[in-house]
């Protein structure tokens, strides 16, 4: 393997770093967006991110209201824009 990565990249992607088919330079050249953050996008952004990509896009028109925040995994109180 050939990355060239810090000490605190590689703790974080370990396990990733131990598959010997994947290609992770590509990977770290990667941009990627996800449209909608919910019930589906929300884990399927964290996935992504896990991957170590070089960009990672967030798309998400919805706003947070009390009807729809149990599919909110990355929500905070500052991230939301109604009051």
């Amino acid at each position: 393997m050939s990355c060239d990565i810090n000490l605190k990249e590689k703790m974080f992607f370990d396990r990733m770093l131990r598959i010997p088919w994947m290609d992770h330079e590509k990977l770290r050249e990667l941009r990627v967006g996800v449209v909608g953050l919910g019930n589906i996008g929300c884990p399927v952004a964290i996935m992504l991110y896990s991957l170590g990509l070089k960009e990672l896009l967030l798309i998400n028109r919805d706003e947070v209201e009390l009807s729809n925040i149990q599919r909110r995994f990355m929500y905070t109180q500052t991230t939301s824009n109604s009051t």
